[in-house]
């Protein structure tokens, strides 16, 4: 009997080796592309399979990885990239499920890829076309070109056309007056939470930052200069900066592609290094600096860093953001979905895709008195703290909610009333257009110093 359970043992091992087609090199030299395949494929592969490829190519260059096809067993079967050029090894990225590597670069020219299956279900597999990228690494390419064209950042705004239609030349001095004028109405409908649908392209400093695996909307971000875009600290929180992706030129997030509209990777994610360290939502402030330039069109234009004093009271403004659009005054907003205790659970989490409006929303808001606000904060079940760094806003029946988090709330110009200016960042509130509960944003100009710094910083 034990001879009989150790052949069977045997068999199986031999039968894991035998569909198991990694372990070769693959060696990429030119510029024509290569493929694996998981074992067995186009049909399904074998339970408890554990291979490897090991792909190269020439020192000095990287590599990139697409999938073709994509389909294992949702987070038990996985395909990992790693980069092992030097030590330690670099981990790129893990997948399962139907989603797969799209354009995965690597930090160096040597990856090995491990495919591990575990003993339930088994699907189709992947079969990943691996190649040297056009674009040579730490260059990138021009947006909205059919072709790849690659394009660097010293390229842009030197009076020489490099990319299709001159966009890398489109260079405004200013900020905040979008080249098409909102429609600044106030009647109230039934998005974020009070709102109405925005006309196209009027807030062409907003931002969708995404989950760069599958375009999931997590938060809002705005514009501010080719190469940056504020958030709120708490959508910064998780992950890492090749998390994410920052999709700019957008109206409609799940409608079809729009001619402007572009998805920049994330070079740096920063988050201000006083974020909670009072225990409560203070400095919720985040920098996202992209691997490439921000092109601006009439579509994608950055906003002006309010540095004046707040507006007064009463002063008319607005905030845009694709977030849920449920208005729920009796459950206190959860980050993340999770409750963390008193005073660290009010921010506005980041939107799940059922929740989240499709076409851009906006809604008014007028600036709120910080002592009155303070007080209807400090009165509340639990209390919650309304510091400096931050500005509140109200409108019956209008709020920001989750998904909003990091976007843009913005007011006109003291000095210029036809220039927009970013007083506040969407941070957190107890509900979502509670009766009597303002929302909280925070102060953009109370974060200037921080602002310039990280980004001098952190500039060639």
């Amino acid at each position: 009997m034990f001879g009989y359970i150790l052949l069977l043992v045997l068999i199986g091992l031999v039968r894991c080796q035998d569909v198991c087609p990694g372990g070769e090199a693959i060696v990429i030299t030119g510029t024509e592309a290569s493929f694996f395949e998981s074992p067995n494929y186009p049909e399904e592969y074998a339970n408890s399979v554990k291979c490897s490829y090991n792909i190269t190519t020439a020192e000095g260059e990287i590599l990139e990885f697409t999938a073709e096809t994509f389909h294992t067993e949702a987070r038990y079967d996985t395909l990992t990239f790693t980069d092992t050029t030097a030590q330690p090894n670099v981990l790129l990225e893990t997948f399962s499920g139907t989603v797969g590597p799209v354009k995965l670069k690597s930090t160096g020219h040597k990856v090995r890829v491990d495919f591990v299956s575990d003993s339930s279900a088994t699907f189709t597999g992947f079969r990943i076309r691996v190649q040297k990228p056009k674009c040579p690494k730490g260059v990138g390419q021009c947006p909205y070109a059919v072709e790849e064209i690659c394009f660097t950042s010293e390229q842009l705004c030197d009076g020489t056309i490099d990319c299709p239609g001159g966009t890398d030349e489109f260079c405004p001095s200013g900020c905040g007056i979008p080249p098409k004028k909102p429609t600044l109405t106030t009647k109230s409908g039934e998005r974020i939470v009070g709102g109405v649908e925005a006309t196209r392209h009027t807030w062409p400093w907003q931002v969708s930052m995404q989950t760069a695996r599958t375009g999931q909307h997590r938060c809002g971000g705005s514009i501010i200069d080719h190469h940056w875009v504020i958030s709120a600290a708490h959508c910064c929180e998780s992950g890492v900066a090749s998390d994410y992706q920052l999709r700019v030129g957008e109206h409609d997030i799940v409608g079809g592609a729009e001619p402007n509209a572009w998805s920049y990777n994330v070079e740096l994610m920063i988050r201000h290094p006083r974020h909670r360290l009072d225990g409560r939502s203070s400095n919720d402030i985040c920098l996202f600096k992209t691997k490439q330039p921000i092109f601006f069109n009439d579509d994608v234009y950055p906003i002006c860093l309010a540095s004046g004093p707040v507006p007064p009271v009463g002063t008319d403004c607005f905030i845009t953001g694709w977030g849920s659009t449920i208005q729920d005054p009796w459950t206190r907003v959860r980050t993340n979905g999770h409750d963390e205790g008193l005073n660290t659970n009010d921010t506005k989490r980041p939107a799940k895709a059922e929740r989240a409006s499709e076409p851009l929303q906006q809604v008014d808001l007028r600036i709120m008195d910080q002592t009155l606000c303070r007080d209807i904060y400090a009165r509340q079940t639990p209390p919650a703290f309304v510091s400096k760094d931050m500005i509140c806003a109200t409108n019956e029946g209008k709020d920001s909610c989750q998904g909003d988090s990091g976007g843009p709330f913005v007011c006109p110009s003291q000095s210029d009333p036809n220039t927009w200016e970013l007083v506040g960042v969407v941070s957190w509130g107890y509900g979502c257009a509670s009766v009597g509960i303002p929302g909280v944003y925070a102060r953009t100009n109370h974060f200037l110093d921080w602002i310039a710094e990280t980004i001098y910083s952190n500039s060639p």
